[in-house]
């Protein structure tokens, strides 16, 4: 436990320059993508507890939209968007350049455009943890699902939340002309994975 609680207390300024710097290229690719400027920001990163990921959207009964990947390399675990379901569908309307509320289910059209986002961003937010911690770690292909939070926690993430009880928590902002989302981004590493993550920001910082 005292790695982790280093990891908040010492940490922090390494991990949001570092993935602030990799969003940046994040934001460009996406502006590629919509035809449109977009900017990712990370205004905080912190560590929390596994049982929070689900009260940040509102608790294990509220709908969600999810975008994950696998991580292996250095640091084994998930990395895994979360947005109330409105908001996610929101967000898709923006990316594909539609009106409001025009996305009421995940076709495959929808479905292409968060995980093209998760692919874009989460490999940026991986790299910056990577840059950040001297570590080599390596994405998976992303999947995208709509569920109701508890549903999805409990089928996509208990296998790593078995051998894990801490989540880096970085919160995520998209903005483009006229509108801004902000999203959770988690990343349930095991506990070699976080304490390599944690060990590795030491020996960069030192």
């Amino acid at each position: 436990m005292d790695s982790v609680v280093g990891f908040a207390q010492r940490q922090r300024e390494i991990l949001l320059p570092a993935i602030s710097q990799s969003l940046e290229k994040a934001g460009r690719a996406l502006s590629a993508m919509v035809q449109s400027p977009v900017r990712v920001a990370v205004p905080d990163v912190a560590m929390v507890g596994i049982d929070e990921i689900t009260p940040s959207v509102g608790g294990a009964g509220v709908p969600v939209v999810a975008a994950y990947l696998g991580i292996t390399g250095d640091m084994a675990g998930h990395l895994m968007f979360m947005f109330p379901m409105p908001v996610g569908f929101d967000l898709v309307d923006r990316l594909l350049g539609q009106p409001p509320k025009t996305t009421i289910t995940l076709g495959t059209l929808e479905t292409s455009a968060l995980a093209e986002l998760a692919n874009i961003t989460g490999s940026s937010i991986l790299n910056g943890l990577a840059d950040a911690a001297g570590l080599r770690v390596l994405p998976s292909s992303p999947t995208v699902r709509a569920d109701m939070a508890g549903a999805l926690l409990e089928s996509v993430l208990v296998p790593v939340a078995q051998h894990a009880e801490q989540v880096v928590l970085i919160r995520t902002v998209f903005e483009g002309e006229g509108w801004g989302i902000v999203g959770d981004c988690f990343i349930l590493p095991t506990v070699e994975g976080l304490e390599t993550l944690v060990q590795g920001l030491v020996n960069k910082k030192s």
